[in-house]
């Protein structure tokens, strides 16, 4: 009897831990942690050289709305230290204003503007967003960065 309890205690847990696992490294669409009411609108800066230097952001409304519905994520680890380069990319829904920084090192985090303290970080599972926003920038007339 103390075998088969065993064996049913060592199941449950090989199932716990699977599906933590498993939805630790699932990827989902950027857009999902962006949510609220109307139609967002989008401004963006880049950063290079830390936050010492910045530029606007030379990237359309519907470019940047395009390519974070696009971009896929995954969960990644907490970093104190803003990428550079990056793009930083405000999304306004209404009432509700989010940050989002897309790093050329593949890292984005997220957070409402409320309270940034709450951020989220991810990973790029194509590695190729910032990319295709400093392709973008580019087309459009935005400053290379040094």
């Amino acid at each position: 009897m103390k075998k088969k309890h065993y064996l049913i205690l060592t199941f449950a847990l090989f199932v716990c831990v699977s599906i933590f696992l498993l939805c630790r490294h699932r990827e989902q669409p950027l857009s999902i942690l962006l949510s609220g009411e109307g139609t967002p609108k989008y401004s963006s800066w880049g950063y290079y050289d830390g936050m010492e230097s910045q530029i606007e952001g030379a990237i359309p409304q519907e470019s940047i709305s395009d390519l974070l519905d696009s971009a896929t994520i995954r969960k990644g680890n907490s970093s104190q230290f803003m990428p550079s380069p990056c793009f930083e990319i405000t999304v306004v829904y209404g009432n509700e204003i989010y940050r989002v920084v897309v790093g050329a090192d593949k890292t984005i985090s997220v957070a409402p503007i409320s309270n940034l303290d709450s951020r989220t970080f991810w990973i790029d599972t194509s590695g190729t967003l910032f990319e295709q926003l400093y392709s973008v920038h580019l087309e459009n007339g935005g400053q290379a960065f040094p």
